[in-house]
């Protein structure tokens, strides 16, 4: 059953409001991680990555609740939208339904928005509310909505998105967590890389203090997928998943 006929059964019951959340939750929420800002300056080292501004949920509060509900509708709302026109579902989506999906994760304000880019919206936060709970150690950070965006347009039924994002999720955990280790590890590769195939690059970053690679960490973190096209991107990650499942 696609999306669209789906609606209608959608969370029947309203969204969680600050004072449901804590009743429900009984303060016991684990949605502690911290949340990742999407931009880097060009800054050299991780102390100055550090001074950024990093957005802390509250354990089992109101107003933990109420930044942690924001920062993924935002995310949604200003996610790139080239991918809506890759699925019928939502290119062809009825204002009706849009708002009533919209309405029932709780997007509001955003009237001015395409039916379609609407339900492309909610679909988002839907699936990104669903997922922080189920993984509590990761919770929601900035980028996921990246990673998710092309699985949406791709796969009709929101069950079978849930489950294929979580499943990215406990293959790379590490790239939404700020312990630094592993995303650190994957820019290390890089640079190795780089030293392998361009040793005058190399030098060059080396000159410049950029041997860090901290110029490629969006790249890393999202795979990719603001630098190139959908096509692109989907071949991208079937190869590199394809060659996971091999080994």
């Amino acid at each position: 059953m696609s999306a669209i006929c789906k609606m209608t059964k959608i969370n029947d019951r309203s969204p969680h409001t600050p004072n449901t959340w804590d009743k429900e939750d009984e303060g016991q929420s684990r949605i502690t991680q911290e949340v990742a800002i999407t931009e880097l300056t060009e800054s050299s080292d991780f102390e100055e990555l550090e001074s950024l501004p990093i957005f802390s949920i509250i354990e089992g509060s109101g107003e933990g609740f109420e930044k942690w509900h924001k920062i993924i509708r935002l995310d949604a709302i200003c996610v790139n939208t080239v991918w809506v026109s890759f699925s019928p579902t939502q290119a062809s989506v009825f204002a009706e339904i849009a708002q009533h999906l919209a309405d029932s994760v709780g997007l509001k304000d955003y009237d001015n928005l395409e039916p379609c880019r609407k339900f492309y919206a909610a679909q988002l936060v839907f699936i990104l509310e669903a997922n922080a709970p189920y993984d509590p150690v990761t919770g929601y950070c900035q980028g996921m909505s990246d990673i998710l965006s092309p699985m949406i347009a791709v796969i009709e039924e929101d069950h079978e998105a849930i489950w294929c994002f979580a499943s990215f999720m406990r293959k790379a955990p590490h790239n939404f967590r700020l312990d630094k280790e592993g995303i650190t590890t994957q820019l290390m590769t890089i640079l190795k890389i780089i030293k392998f195939k361009d040793s005058h690059l190399y030098k060059h970053l080396e000159k410049l203090q950029g041997d860090n690679c901290f110029f490629v960490y969006i790249m890393v973190v999202v795979l990719f997928r603001r630098e190139l096209t959908f096509e692109q991107t989907l071949s991208l990650w079937e190869v590199m998943w394809a060659y996971q499942a091999v080994i």
